[in-house]
């Protein structure tokens, strides 16, 4: 943060707000001379969108300043797969899988291939569960996919990142 036309006889606190809903932002600063009217400080946000950082004197409300900062997912760390709780076994249903980073956002930009594996023996890809599917930059990090489970009972379905196994999810049970 540096103080326009104030230069180093800038020597008064401000204090930090934003809209984000997730973030780590600095508490309340008081300027020193050492400071010279300039200063660094660090912030992080982890949802993403646009979002606002406003810095405001807190003796004089005319002085402030606003960024809007546009907050991107950081890389794919896990899959998030969704399923019915329910279904017969030999019937067509869908799963949803979404891309997430550590923060839970949509990876949007993921463009990887997922392969998948089930609990239910008599399920495999091409016959029950989808082959390899690439993720492209048209899908925003969600594809929907058609899957059957033959074995009666409860199963789940994970998919793993080929060739980084460390990304990867397992859907809820499925009855």
């Amino acid at each position: 943060v540096r103080s326009r036309g104030l230069g180093d006889v800038y020597k008064r606190q401000v204090h930090f707000t934003t809209d984000s809903g997730n973030y780590n932002i600095p508490s309340d600063y008081e300027y020193t001379p050492a400071d010279a009217g300039s200063k660094l400080f660090q912030v992080r946000f982890v949802t993403t969108g646009t979002t606002r950082l406003s810095v405001t004197d807190t003796a004089k409300a005319d002085v402030f300043g606003n960024a809007y900062i546009d907050v991107t997912a950081g890389p794919a760390v896990s899959y998030s797969i969704s399923a019915p709780g329910a279904v017969q076994a030999g019937e067509i249903f869908y799963i949803t899988v979404t891309v997430k980073d550590a923060y839970n956002n949509v990876v949007t930009d993921y463009s990887e291939t997922a392969s998948f594996t089930s609990s239910d023996p008599q399920s495999v890809p091409g016959n029950g569960l989808p082959e390899d599917t690439l993720f492209a930059s048209g899908d925003s990090g969600v594809k929907i996919l058609a899957v059957t489970l033959k074995t009666k009972g409860i199963q789940t379905i994970t998919g793993t990142e080929v060739g980084n196994s460390a990304v990867k999810g397992t859907s809820n049970g499925i009855m």
